[in-house]
């Protein structure tokens, strides 16, 4: 795909809101960002509702005086907006509520055959996607959840600071959720 030589007239004439220019805009953004957005994955819905939230971004800040300084990099800036929507969006659909460190664990009632079965069968489907997962990741995830090691023990071996363990925690969960069978399926950000 050819890049378009964007200049400070072709600005004018967005803001303005020329026909051809708006149509031209519309069409040569939709198609890059189409196929960036399919190549992580997002569903034809999702893809259309960030594209057409980055272009409602892109014309209000078209609107403000001095909101884009360099006409050259304009189409930078547009993917840019679509990337900081796609981190907003991630966010947004990802918090959950999280348990403080010091929560009383609830002991468990004596199990049925019926529930040992099926703690069979969920253990080997996350022991499966533990392996489909990066080594670390899984490592990490052992550490704090099965083996229930302290997280100030997990901080040193990993040189991490609470907060950044936290956040490691964080995305190797959403990493797991997006591989395991019956995760919700939406992509981690960084990839597998």
């Amino acid at each position: 795909m050819d890049r378009y030589p964007f200049d400070a007239e072709y600005l004018r004439r967005l803001r303005e809101g020329d026909p051809v220019t708006v149509e031209h805009f519309v069409h040569y953004f939709t198609e890059r960002l189409t196929l960036k957005l399919w190549r992580r994955r997002y569903a034809e819905c999702d893809r259309d509702d960030i594209i057409q939230e980055t272009f409602t971004r892109v014309f209000e800040k078209l609107r403000l005086p001095d909101s884009i300084r360099s006409p050259e990099r304009f189409g930078a800036y547009v993917f840019s907006i679509c990337d900081n929507y796609e981190r907003e969006r991630y966010r947004t659909n990802s918090k959950q509520d999280q348990l403080d460190d010091d929560c009383v664990d609830i002991p468990a009632l004596d199990p049925t055959a019926e529930q040992l079965w099926i703690c069979g069968e969920e253990a080997a489907e996350v022991q499966r996607t533990l392996q489909l997962m990066r080594t670390s990741d899984a490592k990490l995830l052992v550490d704090v959840f099965v083996r229930k090691r302290p997280k100030d023990e997990v901080c040193k071996e990993y040189g991490s600071t609470r907060g950044n363990l936290r956040v490691k925690l964080h995305r190797a969960v959403a990493r797991f959720r997006f591989l395991h069978p019956k995760g919700k399926g939406k992509p981690p950000r960084g990839g597998k």
